[in-house]
């Protein structure tokens, strides 16, 4: 595996990502309004988009009991994929490193 592929892993691990966080962010507008204007985004691709979407990541309240199934499953996949990122990271680093090893 080169370093073309690993950062290409990379960027698709982060795009699903952001996908998803977007997704969030959009679902809460549509579904709890009152939260929604609490966090202040604006839909597009800034600073305030990437804190909105921090805030409800770190959130303990959320996803709120009246949130439909498919928002529930949104929020723990895109927090699981956060806090799964560095080990991703690691082992892509690694196994990567174990590869070239091997090769030479």
């Amino acid at each position: 595996m080169d370093v073309r592929e690993v950062i290409t892993l990379f960027v698709i691990y982060v795009a699903i990502y952001y996908f998803n966080a977007k997704r969030l962010l959009s679902w809460i507008r549509d579904f709890d309004k009152e939260y929604s204007e609490s966090l202040s985004f604006t839909n597009g691709f800034g600073m305030k988009d990437s804190m909105a979407v921090g805030k409800i990541l770190f959130d303990n309240k959320l996803p709120k009991p009246n949130y439909p199934d498919q928002v529930k499953f949104r929020f723990k996949l895109t927090r699981l994929m956060l806090f799964l990122s560095p080990v991703f990271v690691l082992v892509t680093v690694a196994l990567n490193g174990f590869i070239i090893h091997i090769s030479y």
